[in-house]
């Protein structure tokens, strides 16, 4: 015989009603080992939930801090795949077209805080520029009518400290 879990804990005699055919050594030695086997099942069961409730509580505390980030700096919060985009070349069957706040027609308030990227990867002028910014000093932008001007508007504003790079294009912190 081997010794099996149980759904709830049996004192002797009540498992000894399931064990009839047993001799009072082999009972004794059985209970013994299934006992120490639930006990031992009952204990991994609190350290895992003992686990998942710290895990869940500094899961909370860094979703607060993000949350306070948010509201003293204003602006957007970068979360994993957000953007608010500058520049985006895009090559598909054979036209490249540019999208993004500092391209085509309008303007565009940054506000301290916010962060965007830039990814144009057909563009040599801004092959050094691509990356993730954070907006310093908040600033209202008219679009630029073309991705030249909209360069030229970049580079003034890192230069100026309206920007400043905080990551690379692939979101690795600089």
């Amino acid at each position: 015989m081997q010794p099996q879990l149980w759904t709830r804990f049996l004192d002797f005699k009540e498992w000894l009603l399931a064990h009839p055919n047993l001799t009072d050594k082999e009972a004794d030695f059985l209970y013994k080992a299934e006992s120490q086997l639930f006990q031992n099942f009952q204990d991994e069961i609190r350290n895992q939930t003992l686990n998942r409730q710290t895990q869940l509580t500094g899961d909370l505390l860094d979703l607060s801090a993000d949350i306070s980030t948010v509201l003293t700096e204003g602006g957007s919060y970068w979360l994993s795949g957000y953007y608010n985009g500058i520049i985006e070349t895009k090559t598909e069957a054979g036209e490249t077209t540019h999208i993004g706040v500092f391209f085509g027609t309008g303007v565009h308030t940054f506000v301290v805080g916010d962060i965007f990227k830039v990814d144009a990867p057909n563009s040599e002028s801004l092959q050094g520029l691509n990356g993730f910014y954070r907006v310093l000093d908040s600033i209202t932008r008219t679009k630029a009518p073309s991705i030249g001007f909209a360069t030229v508007d970049l580079i003034n504003k890192i230069n100026a400290g309206n920007w400043k790079r905080i990551a690379d294009i692939n979101g690795n912190p600089i």
